[in-house]
């Protein structure tokens, strides 16, 4: 995700997907089978580029077809879901009374308060109640659990069937998406040549996004700079820019990056108060958007904002980089909701929505796809919601139940290393890489995709051998992070590994005769679910289960987080979560050492004058020397980055010297507590430079089962808070009642 500082001046929208390192279990709609009888949109055709003005709109009549009366396509083929009741125009309770041009006549809601427009909310409802249809497509009351949590405090973990059923939802009310403002033109040219050239909007609102960057690595890529100045110049076409402009080289952006600094600095010399004025607005604004309501139960989504255009990024050295993401409009976007709910409104007039559909065994609210890789984005529920809570646990569970299968799968995958069949014996090989280093599995990718690999996808140049049984590893996995370790091997798979690569290229697959389905396939028929990634999640979870049963019972509060990170680390290197040396490292470690230092010279003072008071008689005092930092000089009228920099001048400067006196019991006493923060200064020291390259949440977040956690807390006393940050905390809220005696294996206790 990009900073406020990153991303574009014509708005200033938070991304709205976040990719998880898990994938989905859902099929994306994108890859779902459609029946013949279903219509697609334009918007959803190879036409995606299409201007507006050429996209399908409707002229709200009704039709006989899958259609709603405001012309949005209505997908009906979800499966056993009932039959949707007939219902006029006139009855529809619409938002503002308006969709897609067709006026339409609110209907009249109780005096409590309405449920996002919920067309079914009863006027005789009992308060706290709303009106959802039961299994016969009438309406009863279903209680509104919502409380303010992410999933209105419901405790799904209580139900006998959590998440047991393949539909998902009965009833989906929400209010669709928000979409970023149209680009509003600043009107500084491009220079080029030493000459001046006016840019229309669109070309203008480009060079805006390659303004932004500069001063970044991004701008000194040569593929960067080829993907961006295509679009560029294809923005251009129609106007006499077009003809002038014809080589990056020779374009000058300083006047459009000079505007981009004003915006910013004049965005950082804002007022606390406007500051906060501003984000109560924003607030204001995003309240309808934040939730949806399932069931009857409020839960909070993901996100509801359109990820606004700019330059596509991409990881690592991603081949389409530089290039343009356009900006995506409601044409394209498809609703999912339920039958008998109101249809969002479209929040930009003159547009309506692309389709509407009924999927209740999927939990994403709304789609689209994005337009430089035509991957699909959806809007999923958050992480603390329901459905996410039962996905979560339904992977934790499964990676547990692997334990009882694991030793069988390990002898038949030993054994086939010796098969006739060399398919068999790469399949075994590759399981055996997956599950002794935690690959990935890897899939195939194609040629407008980064070079990322898995397992399944190792290529010949990927692996060196070093007799007698180790292998060295080096290629790019996912999100493009290197991948690069040496490893002992047992030598019947090494010797495989040798055959499969003799006589190749360097670009062959070592796999040649293994595809992932085909290897989930077969770990199906050892146990049921099972596929290639339980392996990950199996192998982060038990190790860290492992070795947590070994702290030693000695240790103080801050030694265990040190202890549990060090651990911790340990995981995150097996699953190779790593990340690039910050670049505020140096200053950091720095700043702490500075710290730490002042703590010693204080020891050292009150040991000198607790040695001083021995000597003297009963009740007296000793004068102490106290070094201390010069106190910032804070005026009213300053803001909030101006009071930064005057701290940071006040931290810098020499220190004052003070003269405090202390009693002996006064100087015990501040000597155990000056101990205890040198103690806590250098394990975090120790901790935050031991683990710069390391990234230690994304093993929290996906691949650890969040009960262990939960549990080795408990059992030394330690406060969940200094392991799991709030947003953890509500994430996996489902575990946090675990029994300290809880342990990984399944059905095992400590």
């Amino acid at each position: 995700m990009n900073s406020d500082s990153d991303e574009p001046l014509s708005n200033r929208y938070s991304r709205s997907m976040s990719d998880n390192d898990e994938d989905e279990d859902e099929l994306p709609l994108a890859q779902r089978r459609m029946p013949k009888r279903q219509q697609v949109s334009p918007a959803h055709s190879d036409d995606s580029d299409l201007p507006i003005s050429r996209l399908n709109t409707s002229n709200g009549k009704r039709s006989r077809s899958n259609h709603t009366p405001n012309g949005h396509q209505r997908d009906t083929t979800t499966g056993n879901h009932r039959k949707r009741q007939r219902t006029s125009a006139s009855s529809a309770s619409i938002p503002n009374g308006k969709m897609s041009g067709v006026k339409r006549e609110p209907k009249s809601q109780p005096k409590t308060e309405p449920v996002l427009g919920h067309r079914h909310t009863a006027v005789n409802a009992e308060p706290g109640t709303h009106r959802v249809p039961n299994g016969n497509g009438m309406s009863q009351d279903a209680p509104d659990r919502s409380n303010g949590a992410s999933n209105g405090g419901y405790r799904w973990w209580d139900e006998k069937n959590m998440g047991g059923n393949k539909l998902k939802w009965s009833t989906l009310v929400h209010n669709g998406v928000v979409f970023p403002p149209e680009y509003v033109p600043h009107n500084k040219p491009l220079i080029y040549k030493e000459s001046t050239i006016s840019l229309g909007p669109a070309a203008e609102e480009i060079a805006t996004f390659y303004a932004e960057k500069l001063g970044t690595d991004y701008v000194k890529r040569p593929k960067f700079n080829a993907n961006f100045f295509e679009d560029f110049r294809a923005s251009m076409k129609g106007t006499p820019a077009y003809a002038i402009v014809k080589k990056l080289e020779h374009c000058d952006f300083s006047l459009i990056h000079q505007h981009v600094e004003e915006y910013r600095r004049a965005k950082k010399a804002m007022s606390q108060e406007e500051k906060q004025a501003k984000k109560k607005l924003e607030e204001e604004l995003a309240s309808k958007y934040l939730y949806a309501y399932v069931d009857g139960r409020k839960e909070k989504l993901g996100s509801y904002k359109i990820e606004p255009p700019g330059l596509f990024m991409g990881r690592g050295d991603h081949p389409k980089q530089g290039k343009v993401k356009k900006r995506i409009y409601p044409e394209e976007v498809t609703i999912n909701i339920g039958e008998d709910a109101a249809i969002p409104e479209c929040p930009m007039p003159g547009h309506h929505w692309g389709a509407i559909v009924h999927k209740h065994d999927v939990t994403w609210v709304c789609y689209w796809k994005e337009r430089v890789t035509n991957q699909a984005k959806y809007l999923w529920f958050a992480a603390g919601s329901t459905f996410k809570g039962m996905s979560d646990h339904a992977k934790f569970e499964k990676a547990r139940k692997l334990h009882k299968y694991i030793d069988n799968i390990r002898r038949d995958y030993r054994n086939d290393w010796k098969a006739k069949s060399k398919e068999v014996r790469q399949r075994a090989v590759a399981m055996y890489l997956i599950d002794k280093l935690a690959l990935r599995v890897g899939n195939e990718k194609g040629d407008d995709e980064a070079d990322t690999v898995g397992c399944c996808s190792l290529r010949v140049e990927h692996i060196k051998f070093h007799p007698p049984s180790t292998i060295e590893l080096n290629f790019l996995g996912k999100d493009s992070i290197e991948y690069r370790n040496t490893v002992e091997i047992e030598r019947l798979a090494f010797e495989a590994l040798k055959l499969f690569c003799r006589g190749k290229r360097p670009g062959d697959e070592v796999f040649h005769r293994l595809s992932v389905q085909g290897l989930n396939d077969y770990l199906k028929s050892s146990m049921d679910g099972l596929s290639a990634k339980v392996f990950r999640t199996y192998n982060a979870s038990i190790t860290l289960d492992r070795l947590l049963q070994e702290t030693p019972s000695d240790m103080t509060p801050d030694e265990l987080v040190v202890y549990f990170n060090k651990q911790n680390k340990e995981v995150a290197i097996l699953c190779n979560h790593q990340r690039s040396l910050p670049k505020t490292h140096e200053a950091q470690m720095q700043k702490m050492d500075k710290k730490k230092n002042e703590i010693i010279e204080w020891l050292e003072e009150l040991k000198r004058g607790k040695s001083a008071l021995k000597r003297l008689k009963a009740g007296s005092s000793v004068e102490l020397t106290k070094m201390r930092p010069e106190k910032p000089q804070f005026t009213e009228d300053m803001t909030r980055e101006q009071r930064a920099e005057e701290r940071k001048r006040a931290n810098e400067a020499p220190r004052i010297s003070t003269s405090v006196k202390r009693n002996l019991t006064q100087l015990e006493t501040e000597i155990i507590k000056v101990e205890a923060r040198l103690s806590k200064t250098e394990s975090t020291m120790i901790m935050k430079d031991d683990l710069k390259t390391v990234a230690l949440g994304t093993s929290k977040i996906n691949y650890i089962d969040p009960r262990i956690v939960v549990a080795w807390c408990k059992k030394h006393d330690i406060q969940i808070e200094k392991i799991f940050p709030k947003t953890l905390q509500v994430k996996f809220a489902w575990a946090m009642e675990t029994s300290e005696d809880f342990r990984f294996y399944e059905g095992m206790v400590s």
